[in-house]
């Protein structure tokens, strides 16, 4: 439950308990489907239910901007103003943005990398967090992007946040290697070809990333011609 237009027209702080609201939590089964968007970095198997429930089951979603602010299924809290189920199609950047940005961060952790890397942020979590010995100990996973690849839009993928020397292999589903990579520089680029320097098919891929302490990261690779 999150902040949006309620049935009424006005703007509520919707939430539930626990909460500092006098005389408490407003809750008029008002539903913000960003709430879950936003949430799925955290919760990836509800949210995206969720969201599917909201694009199947609802008329919140337009396929020009997406889903709309809020909805309320429940004619017996909206009654003294709507007869029958309630939808509000406004589009708000602040409900937008969020989305776009944790949606992201859940296929790649590219949003929280990039910001964890900011020397004011890493300052300040040191100021809150004291006990930490120091934001240079973080280690960030590799993360790749694009993915999936489109070869009519995209040249390369990239491996983000590895280490200099790691190794990079990728195998098709079958476990055959198709290319192996020494890390020079990150991000590594690669441009999606074999071994003898051909174009890969579309299809599935494995990627295994290999640091020097040994460390391991496995994963998938989608590619679309």
């Amino acid at each position: 439950m999150t902040a949006c237009e309620g049935p009424d027209g006005n703007y509520h702080d919707y939430g539930a308990l626990p909460c500092g609201d006098t005389p408490g939590p407003i809750d008029d089964a008002t539903i913000a489907p960003y709430g879950a968007g936003s949430s799925i970095a955290f919760l990836p198997a509800e949210s995206i239910s969720t969201l599917k429930h909201y694009f199947q089951n609802t008329d919140i979603f337009r396929y020009l901007f997406g889903f709309g602010d809020a909805y309320n299924p429940s004619n017996a809290t909206v009654t003294a103003y709507y007869n029958g189920s309630w939808y509000n199609h406004s589009y708000f950047g602040i409900d937008q943005g969020p989305m776009l940005i944790m949606i992201e961060n859940y296929r790649s952790g590219l949003i929280w990398k990039y910001f964890m890397q900011n020397g004011d942020i890493q300052k300040a979590l040191l100021t809150i967090f004291p006990t930490a010995t120091s934001t240079n100990t973080i280690v960030y996973p590799p993360f790749i992007y694009p993915n999936p690849y489109y070869g009519n839009k995209h040249n390369y993928i990239y491996f983000g946040d590895v280490t200099e020397n790691s190794i990079i292999q990728i195998f098709t589903i079958a476990g055959e290697l198709v290319r192996e990579i020494r890390v020079e520089s990150s991000p590594q680029r690669w441009d999606v070809r074999n071994s003898a320097g051909e174009k890969i098919a579309s299809g599935i891929y494995i990627y295994l990333i290999k640091d020097p302490a040994g460390n391991k990261k496995v994963g998938k690779l989608g590619v679309i011609k």
